[in-house]
């Protein structure tokens, strides 16, 4: 068993391998400060390539584990992006997105390094992204979805809850207002804009006027395509530690919850 650090290296683990070899050898990823460069180039027979720009995560979400399994952020080097990404259109992919656990937390910026590329890169057809925190679409950002068109129009959001004090308890940095007030200035330079958005149900303490509010949410703010989960425990963060919901009762309001994205 290697660590997410120790990966990096599996060659050379696998050619000390011998019957009196470690079997767990998993390092302190808080410590490792470089980015993996590796890309992967296995999409064959789509037109869709993923390319990371990010690891790690230097946010706390109360529910999360990621951050100790991952270790803090740490950002693939634009040069290298660059390359990579020319790299894949020469193979023949049309869509590049840009993944990473906490994408909108490259550094030093990340409306910054989707300019970088839009300029450096004029022939690339689209540009997508996974998953984004509500929370760091800053302005430079809408006025470059306003200015380049091969930028695309659906966007994911992370958003978790639609209550303003489970979205305190979960730690989040956005209330349902900044999510609303967000789709409406991306409405406002992007029309045929569709918003998806991952939310969890059942989260510790969650009344059903705050689940509520979150089925509400995917009405006022025009969700349509959404990813749902009910409330898990991860050992060792603070949501474990809280009053927990009965898992029939998180499997149900998730089920709610979905039956909304269909409608």
């Amino acid at each position: 068993v290697l660590g997410n650090k120790e990966k990096k290296e599996i060659e050379k683990y696998i050619a000390e391998l011998n019957a009196d070899s470690q079997k767990e050898i998993v390092g302190d990823i808080a410590q490792d400060s470089a980015c993996d460069d590796f890309m992967i180039t296995g999409f064959e027979g789509r037109h869709k390539a993923f390319l990371q720009i990010q690891q790690g995560c230097n946010h706390r979400c109360t529910y999360c584990i990621i951050p100790y399994a991952r270790g803090n952020n740490r950002s693939v080097p634009l040069p290298l992006i660059i390359k990579q990404i020319k790299k894949l259109l020469q193979q023949g992919f049309k869509e590049i997105c840009l993944t990473g656990v906490d994408i909108c937390s490259y550094e030093p910026s990340f409306s910054g390094v989707v300019k970088d590329i839009l300029e450096q890169i004029p022939e690339l057809p689209c540009l997508q992204f996974g998953s984004l925190d509500p929370a760091a679409i800053d302005d430079d950002f809408i006025a470059l979805l306003s200015k380049y068109s091969n930028l695309d129009s659906h966007f994911h959001f992370s958003i978790q809850s639609g209550d303003n004090l489970i979205l305190k308890r979960m730690g989040r940095r956005h209330s349902r207002e900044d999510v609303i007030k967000l789709c409406q200035k991306i409405r406002a330079v992007r029309p045929n804009a569709a918003f998806g958005a991952d939310f969890i149900c059942g989260f510790p303490t969650e009344t059903e006027e705050a689940f509520a509010n979150t089925c509400k949410l995917v009405e006022e703010a025009g969700l349509s395509k959404l990813h749902v989960f009910p409330y898990s425990e991860r050992e060792g963060t603070p949501a474990a530690r809280m009053p927990q919901l009965p898992m029939e009762e998180r499997r149900r309001r998730a089920a709610v919850l979905r039956e909304l994205s269909k409608e």
